[in-house]
């Protein structure tokens, strides 16, 4: 009772037919090809951004230092994606290896390598919280992730300090989350327009910011702003709408950095 009924086959038990075998790894490996396709051309855009910095770190000598620290992240971004690739080149060759002998075996999910986000989504930092997810976020969806989540995350490693425990999470972070940073965003989320909906603290901070009610904001909020500044300053290529909101954070943001030290003197 309550088991799944087998069909019995001359060993005493169901087995799928290499016909079928064969068209299972085939959608395998179709589906790694785009995925390396997806990722291929990530690797292209990213490449396209090095050479962007490198022409602002030229000509804008003013501000080369910043320009240089973009460009070592960039990098490290670049041998990311390029690391990714070279998995979905090696697992396709291994799809094929497999459909050659008629065989199956499991695949690697579509969502990719995952963290305990159930774990993480219950602390209650949220900068914690978008450091792990962009941490877990395979590098061809990095564009979905929004300017809230890239300011929480900024936030949170420019207050922490990374143990020689944490090295490989912190190079993994900072080379996914200045990716996730520059990238064109595959939709519009900027609190100035478009979808608003998975950027509520974004939009409600700016806000407070706006009405001159800086005293009442958390220090989250504040923190979450005056990261979404840096992040939108050092942009390679802005948007319209990452000068919108560039715009209107400009006008406060000297408000908000004050506020920001006023507090962590008053700490010490």
């Amino acid at each position: 009772m309550g088991q799944t009924k087998r069909v019995m086959g001359e060993d005493g038990y169901h087995n799928p037919s290499n016909a079928t075998m064969r068209s299972n790894a085939s959608g395998n490996i179709e589906w790694l090809i785009e995925k390396r396709d997806r990722r291929q051309w990530l690797l292209d855009q990213t490449l396209k951004l090095i050479e962007k910095a490198e022409e602002k770190r030229r000509f804008d000598k003013e501000r080369r230092r910043k320009w240089d620290r973009i460009l070592t992240r960039l990098e490290d971004s670049w041998v990311e994606v390029k690391r990714s690739v070279a998995e979905c080149d090696t697992l396709i060759d291994i799809e094929r290896a497999k459909a050659r002998r008629s065989a199956e075996a499991p695949l690697e999910t579509p969502a990719g390598a995952q963290v305990d986000m159930e774990t993480h989504a219950a602390d209650v930092d949220p900068g914690k919280r978008a450091a792990y997810k962009i941490v877990a976020t395979p590098v061809e969806c990095l564009p979905a992730i929004s300017i809230q989540d890239t300011a929480f995350a900024q936030a949170y490693t420019e207050r922490r300090t990374f143990s020689d425990h944490d090295s490989e999470f912190k190079r993994t972070l900072t080379a996914k989350l200045e990716l996730a940073s520059q990238l064109p965003h595959t939709a519009d989320d900027s609190p100035a327009s478009g979808d608003r909906r998975n950027q509520r603290m974004l939009r409600e901070a700016v806000g407070k910011a706006q009405r001159g009610s800086v005293e009442q904001m958390t220090d989250d909020e504040i923190d979450l702003v005056v990261s979404c500044y840096t992040i939108l300053s050092n942009k390679l290529v802005p948007s319209t709408d990452n000068k919108r909101l560039m715009d209107i954070i400009s006008r406060v943001i000297e408000t908000l950095q004050a506020e920001r030290e006023r507090r962590h003197l008053a700490l010490r």
